[in-house]
């Protein structure tokens, strides 16, 4: 799975928790957009520090 797949999924299920719970009347395209860039983000930060933590762990 592309890592926008899977922040397409994360966002998918944030929205899905959000209207579930009532937590906010609606959210306007800046906010959904936002959420796909932060977990696209996470997603990407997420494999660079498995990476660096491999990279560690080699070196001992």
């Amino acid at each position: 799975m592309s890592e926008e797949e899977q922040a397409f999924g994360l966002v998918k299920l944030y929205l899905a928790d959000v209207a579930r719970h009532g937590f906010k009347r609606g959210l306007d395209l800046d906010q959904v957009i936002n959420a796909y860039l932060y977990a696209l983000g996470r997603v990407k930060r997420r494999e660079i520090e498995a990476v660096e933590v491999l990279h560690a762990a080699q070196k001992h």
